[in-house]
């Protein structure tokens, strides 16, 4: 709501929005000028019938979790007058969650759909090891040429930094949510849950090995010394001129 309010009229720099005055205001807001719906979202949304920012505010709750990701549950909730963000004065430096996603042509190869993902959780990660984050969830997705989103949601078992340690689980909820008669257009993640503290749990000893493993090798993997053979950074995608040689040494963390 404060995002409509700072693009309003603003006489002497400053609009007030009393409460009698919210529904107008959202009655009025074209769905595509609300902050954060782009202009295939918008598009998506208006075959649904949803032409403004309070159409989209009087959907129920399943309804958009259905149709679309967290992020716009999120703004929903915000629009509804859900407080979800805390209010800061300050330059952002603390995050509740990380999203990376990206658009293509459409397509059902399994494999490019697979590389794409990994990309997205190796960038999120990466900016939270920046910010000195562990991470505690991800949500991944892929949508559909139709705006569909088939997604799913991984809480790990401890607080990580390196998505390789949970290979397994990210590859079986890739599984879950692919359909190979589908042609999906975007894929992308959400890693939450953050914190800069992680609690070990000693009946996780081998978790723990691989994340130890991890933490001494990606500054490596990083510099584009070695490389994982083909779990990360897939030949396909805008990362294809980074490829690293084949010629570097492959490198296992597993136990």
């Amino acid at each position: 709501m404060a995002k409509l309010a700072s693009g309003h009229n603003r006489p002497s720099g400053l609009t007030v929005i009393p409460g009698d005055k919210i529904e107008p205001l959202l009655k009025e807001t074209k769905i595509g000028d609300v902050w954060g719906i782009g202009e295939n979202t918008s598009a998506y949304l208006k075959k649904y019938g949803i032409n403004t920012a309070f159409d989209f505010v009087c959907l129920p709750e399943e309804k958009i979790k259905a149709m679309l990701s967290k992020p716009f549950l999120e703004m929903w909730k915000e629009l509804r007058g859900e407080q979800v963000y805390e209010i800061d004065t300050n330059s952002k430096s603390t995050y509740k969650s990380i999203t990376r996603s990206h658009t293509f042509a459409q397509t059902t190869d399994e494999n490019f759909l697979w590389g794409q993902l990994l990309q997205h959780i190796e960038d999120a990660f990466e900016a939270a090891r920046k910010l000195q984050y562990h991470v505690g969830k991800i949500s991944i997705f892929l949508k559909t040429q139709q705006f569909r989103f088939h997604q799913t949601e991984i809480k790990f078992n401890q607080r990580i930094q390196f998505p390789f340690s949970v290979h397994k689980e990210l590859q079986e909820a890739f599984k879950k949510i692919y359909q190979n008669d589908v042609p999906y257009r975007t894929t992308g993640c959400t890693i939450s849950d953050l914190s800069d503290e992680t609690t070990i749990q000693t009946s996780l000893f081998n978790e723990q090995v691989k994340e130890e493993k991890a933490k001494k090798i990606y500054p490596l993997f990083e510099k584009k010394k070695v490389h994982f053979g083909t779990m990360l950074y897939e030949q396909w995608g805008k990362r294809k001129k980074e490829r690293v040689k084949l010629s570097l040494p492959v490198v296992s963390l597993r136990t």
